[in-house]
C-alpha cells in the first residue's frame, strides 16, 4: 500500500513538472529575446506542413472542446466530470477578469509586426487586441493535465503533453500571442486544474453520488445505458 502511494506521488509530481516545464521555457524565451523577437523567431520556422499542423491543432484550444470530454469523463465517474466543468469555469472567469479588466488594452504582436517580414498562415484571422493571457493555451494545458492525472497512463499523458505543448506554439507561430501569453496562460490552466484535482477527484469525503458513472449494460435482447 505505501509502495502504490509512492508511485503515486511520483507520477503526480512528474506530471506537474512536465507540464510546468514548457512554459518555463517560453517564458524564459520572451525574456532573453524579447517579446517581438521570440515570435519572429516561431514564426520564422514556418512550412508548408507547420501551416497544416498549427492551424487546426490550434482548434483544439477552444473551450467547446471541454463539453464531449466532461460527457465522456461521465463514463468514469461523475466527479470527474464536474472537475473538467469546474475547471473550465475557473478559466473562463480568470480570462474574463484578465482581457475585459486588466488588461483591456493589449496589444497582440501583428500591433508590432512589419507585414513584409512575417509569415501569414492562409485561412487564419490574425487577431490585434486582448494578447494576455492566452486562452487556448489556458484550455489546452488544463484539459491536457487534467486527463493525464484522471487516466493515469503515461504514454497518454505524454501524448497529452505534446498536444498541450503545439497548442501553445500554434499560438505565437500563427502571430496570436506573445511567448509570455502563452506562458501564463499554460500556468493558469495548470493551476485551475490542479486546484480542481486535489478539491474534487482526490478529496476522500465526495458525496456517494459522484462515484456514481454511466455504465453500458449488454443483455440478451438490448444494450441499456445507466447511471449506477
Amino acid at each position: 500500500m505505501e509502495n502504490q502511494s509512492l508511485i503515486q506521488q511520483n507520477t503526480l509530481k512528474n506530471t506537474i513538472t512536465s507540464f510546468l516545464g514548457p512554459c518555463i521555457v517560453l517564458m524564459l524565451l520572451h525574456l532573453i529575446s524579447g517579446p517581438v523577437s521570440s515570435v519572429v523567431l516561431i514564426n520564422g520556422m514556418h512550412n508548408n506542413p507547420l501551416d497544416y499542423l498549427f492551424k487546426y491543432i490550434t482548434n483544439l484550444g477552444d473551450g467547446i472542446i471541454l463539453i464531449p470530454i466532461a460527457l465522456f469523463m461521465l463514463f468514469k465517474g461523475i466527479y470527474y466530470s464536474i472537475s473538467f466543468i469546474l475547471a473550465a469555469i475557473l478559466q473562463g472567469a480568470i480570462l474574463i477578469i484578465c482581457k475585459k479588466v486588466l488588461f483591456t488594452a493589449s496589444a497582440r504582436p501583428i500591433q508590432y509586426l512589419e507585414h513584409e517580414t512575417i509569415h501569414f498562415v492562409p485561412g487564419v484571422v490574425v487577431h490585434h487586441w486582448n494578447t494576455f493571457p492566452s486562452g487556448h493555451t489556458t484550455t489546452a494545458f488544463g484539459m491536457c493535465i487534467l486527463l493525464a492525472l484522471a487516466l493515469h497512463n503515461i504514454f497518454i499523458s505524454r501524448f497529452l503533453l505534446l498536444v498541450a505543448v503545439l497548442v501553445g506554439v500554434s499560438r505565437i507561430y500563427l502571430l496570436q500571442h506573445f511567448a509570455l501569453d502563452v506562458a501564463i496562460g499554460g500556468l493558469i490552466g495548470i493551476g485551475t486544474s490542479l486546484a480542481c484535482y486535489f478539491w474534487i477527484i482526490t478529496n476522500q469525503n465526495k458525496p456517494h453520488w459522484m462515484h456514481k458513472r454511466i455504465r453500458i449494460l449488454k443483455g440478451r435482447k438490448q444494450i441499456k445505458i445507466a447511471i449506477a
